[in-house]
Parts: C-alpha cells; structure tokens; sequence
C-alpha cells in the first residue's frame, strides 16, 4: 500500500509524494490496532489484549531492511472452544467476525497468524493436534469471511504456551484460544512466533512442552487448503466411528526440509548495493516467504524456516 502526503506549494499547487511502504509501516500498524479495539467493543463489548513489539531488521531478510511492529492480539475474556473441541463458539466466531472487519482494509502483503493452543490435559500429541485444528478453525473462518487482502496462516502450539497456569477451569478455559498475530510482512510475524520462548528459555531452563514440540509448520490458507482439511475432517471422523484406537497423534519433527536461511535473490539484490541491505555476513533467520508458503516456526531454536517437518 502507497501512502500519499500532498504538501502545498503556492496557493494554486499541491505535490504529492509517494511515500515506500517501509515509512508507513509503523502508521499502518498504529491505524490496524486502533480499529481492532474499536470494533472489538463496539461487536463484543471487550477490549483485546494487545502486546506490540518489533520484528529486528537484523532477523529478516535483506531486502526488508528496517525493524517492522508486530501485534499478539488475545481475547482473554473469549471462550474460543469449549473442552477437547475445535469448533468455534459464537463468541469465537464474533472475534473471528471483527479481525475479518479489520483485515479487509488492509494492505495486500499484510500478514496475520492464527495461533492454536490448548490447556495441559492429555498428551502433547494429543495437544498438538487439536491446537493445529483450532487454529485451522480459526483461521478458515477468516478466510471465509472475505478476508483477501492479508495474507492468513495457521499454527498451532498445543499446551507449550499457555497465558495462565493449568490448575484451574478459569485458566484452563483462558489457555483453550487462539490468538492473532499481526505484521505487515509475513517474515516479521514468523520470526516474531519463533523468537516467543526467548523470555522462557534463559539459562537452559527450556519448559520440556517446548523442548517436545520443536518446530511446527505454519500453513497457509487458501480455498484449496480448506478444501483438503474439510476433505481430512471428515476422514477423520468416520475412521473414528469406526475404529477410535486407531488414530494417532503426533508431534511434529524436528528436523525439516527447509530452503536456505538467505534466498539467491536477496544475495542477488544485496550485492547490487540496495540501499536497504544489511551489512555481509549479518546473522540471518528467515527466507523470502510467498503467499502460500508453508513456514516452520522452530521454537527451540527460535528460527523461521520456509518448508515442511519430515513426517
């Protein structure tokens, strides 16, 4: 999105300049979270909780060049799913209804992640896999809600992150969530998911639920995505009716296919001298990521990867 600044010149002219996406990042950031709080009153009558922070230049690609904000938006008053589902309750579908209103006037290359988790009860395979169809939930309905400008992926991170400790229904139900991550780059919010347990892992003291879980793939939606995980549910639940023991639960791996941390065209565009460039050598955690790019989010070594876990 290009941002036009008219200054006059003389009674009769006005100049109009063009300002790079790169100025006015911080402004769209500022606009974005001032219509979320508005409209998630004026539809829920609660206020989100919103924590902003900075993706750093130094962890994006070259040719970014400069810090960019992020947004973790959580609705800690929502009861998003009620115990061992992924189907949205009316109150999550109202949040759901209010992050669509926002992103519709978005820019084209915003991105926003939809974060599955879940409270501690059952296994981490278990947490995983109904954290990942949470966020599926979630983020499908946006999608189909008419969200086209930003660019939507979703994660999830089972009962590795909880907001509140799991020994009562009040925290239990508080951790059942998803929540919202906003960048105006999709590399700026996945380096931002990786980079979550910093606070959480000094000195080796790594909770073992992130220890386990690893790295985890963030998916893009698209209607064809949807159109396979409907397909998937499905399956699902008649293999279920069929036979429950028969499925399987299981974290992601840790190891993964993934391109290189720095792509062939940023090295291209930096050696042409752009004037964005960071310095050779300058420590790198993400790739270039497309619109539907699959991401690994690795937790454990706070990285961003474009590509998909081994199975």
């Amino acid at each position: 999105m290009a941002w036009r600044a008219a200054a006059l010149d003389g009674p009769e002219r006005a100049a109009q300049t063009i300002l790079d996406w790169r100025e006015t990042a911080a402004l769209e950031h500022q606009d974005r979270m001032r219509r979320l709080r508005r409209l998630a009153w004026g539809r829920l009558g609660i206020a989100p909780e919103i924590t902003e922070d900075w993706a750093r230049k130094a962890d994006l690609p070259r040719a970014i060049g400069v810090d960019l904000p992020v947004a973790r938006v959580v609705f800690s008053d929502a009861v998003f799913f009620e115990s061992d589902s992924a189907e949205l309750t009316v109150t999550g579908q109202a949040v759901v209804a209010a992050v669509a209103e926002t992103l519709r006037r978005e820019a084209s290359d915003t991105a926003v992640f939809v974060a599955g988790h879940t409270d501690s009860r059952a296994s981490d395979e278990y947490n995983y896999d109904l954290s990942m169809r949470r966020a599926r939930s979630a983020a499908g309905a946006l999608f189909e809600a008419g969200v086209r400008q930003a660019q939507i992926w979703s994660v999830g991170f089972g009962e590795a992150l909880p907001l509140f400790p799991n020994d009562s229904d009040e925290g239990r139900a508080a951790n059942r969530r998803v929540e919202f991550v906003f960048a105006r780059k999709p590399e700026a919010g996945g380096v931002w998911l990786a980079k979550q347990p910093a606070r959480l892992c000094r000195n080796g003291g790594c909770p073992q639920a992130i220890v386990k879980l690893g790295a985890t793939p963030a998916e893009p939606v698209t209607r064809e995505s949807l159109r396979r995980a409907r397909v998937e549910q499905r399956e699902r639940m008649e293999q279920a009716r069929l036979d429950p023991q028969s499925i399987r639960h299981v974290l992601p791996r840790a190891d993964t296919t993934v391109a290189p941390l720095e792509s062939a065209q940023e090295r291209a565009v930096s050696a042409k001298g752009d004037r964005a460039a960071a310095p050779a050598g300058a420590p790198r955690t993400v790739a270039v990521i497309r619109r539907e790019d699959p991401i690994i989010v690795n937790l454990t070594q706070q990285r961003v990867y474009v590509g998909r876990p081994k199975r």
